[in-house]
This record gives structure tokens, sequence and C-alpha cells, in this order.
């Protein structure tokens, strides 16, 4: 606080050469992040209340899965009509196409 106050700082200044650089080598501590997450997802469920925390979790990645099956069948000319998801986690993505367009 006192070097801010006598005009000092530890900050980088930002010149033209390196504004926008990124560095492409990941963070040293990428892998223990990767870690922890892993033991969090795996471990979470045997705690108590660790499936109620998790539910949320459950439903966007079927979510995301059951839309990825919707967003490509639109993208190869087919109808998507209707994402299901269940209360148990599973879903289906419901598509479907005219009885001439593959014939």
């Amino acid at each position: 606080m006192w070097d801010r106050l006598r005009g000092k700082s530890n900050r980088k200044r930002i010149t033209p050469a390196t504004f926008g650089y990124v560095d492409p080598r990941p963070p040293e501590n990428h892998p223990w992040w990767l870690v922890f997450a892993a033991l969090l997802v795996i471990g979470l469920p045997y705690l108590p209340l660790g499936n109620f925390i998790m539910y949320p979790f459950f439903i966007l990645t079927t979510w995301f899965h059951e839309m990825g099956h919707g967003l490509t069948a639109l993208l190869v000319g087919m109808q998507f009509d209707r994402l299901v998801i269940e209360a148990n986690g599973s879903g289906y993505a419901l598509t479907g196409a005219d009885a001439d367009t593959w014939g």
C-alpha cells in the first residue's frame, strides 16, 4: 500500500509489443486443479447430500449431450422435434426426417 502512495507499483506495464500476448504454456498449477476437480466429481456422490449437490450438473450434462444430437440432426437436414430429460438424468432427442429424405 505504501508503494502505491509513493507512486511505485509492482504491476507490469503494458507495452504495445506485449499487449494481447497469451502464453501458450499451461499454468504450472493446472494439473493439480484437474486432479482436484476429478476427485471432487468422483468423491462427492459418496458424501451426505452429495447426490443432491451433483444432480443439477447431471441434468446439465444430459442436456448438453442430447442437444448435441438435436443440433447434429438439424445440420444434416433432419428435424429436431423434442428433447426429453427424465428425472433420473437420462434423456433422448427426438429427431426425424421425411420418408423420401434418404431414398
